[in-house]
C-alpha cells in the first residue's frame, strides 16, 4: 500500500512512520494501524493529498479496502484493509517534512539530537 502511494503520487513521500497498536506492536483484538507521511512539499494542500491517495488505493486491484469505504478528515483518511488475519483499521495522515535527515547527525546523545532537530 505505501509502495503504490510512492510510485503513485504526485507528492514526494520522504519518509513514512508506523504507529496505531500494529506500529507500536501491541495489537490484540481491534489492530489499527496509524501511517504518518512525511511530504517534501510543505506547501501541500493535504485535502488535495488525501484525494490523490483514496483515488490511488480505489485504482489498485492488489488492495482490498472493505467495501471501499472511506472517511475523510482535514488531516487523515481513514478505511479498512482486508488482510489475512482480518481486517485492520487503516489512518493515513500526511505530514509535512520540516526536517532534512541528512542535516541532523545521528551521533551524541538523544537530548542533544532534540535540541538539533528543533533548531532547524
Amino acid at each position: 500500500m505505501i509502495g503504490c502511494l510512492k510510485e503513485e503520487s504526485l507528492w514526494k513521500i520522504d519518509r513514512v512512520k508506523y504507529a496505531g497498536s500494529i506500529g507500536k506492536h501491541t495489537e490484540v483484538m481491534c489492530a489499527d494501524f496509524d501511517v504518518v507521511l512525511f511530504l517534501n512539499d510543505k506547501d501541500a494542500d493535504f485535502g488535495e493529498v488525501l484525494n490523490e491517495w483514496q483515488s490511488i488505493l480505489e485504482d489498485n486491484k492488489d488492495i482490498t479496502i472493505l467495501n471501499t469505504q472511506f472517511s475523510k478528515s482535514d488531516i487523515c483518511l481513514q478505511f479498512s484493509l482486508v488482510s489475512e488475519t482480518g481486517n485492520v483499521a487503516v489512518d493515513l495522515l500526511p505530514a509535512n517534512n520540516f526536517v532534512n535527515k541528512k542535516e541532523v547527525p545521528q551521533s551524541g546523545s538523544r537530548q542533544s539530537r532534540k535540541k538539533q532537530y528543533i533548531a532547524l
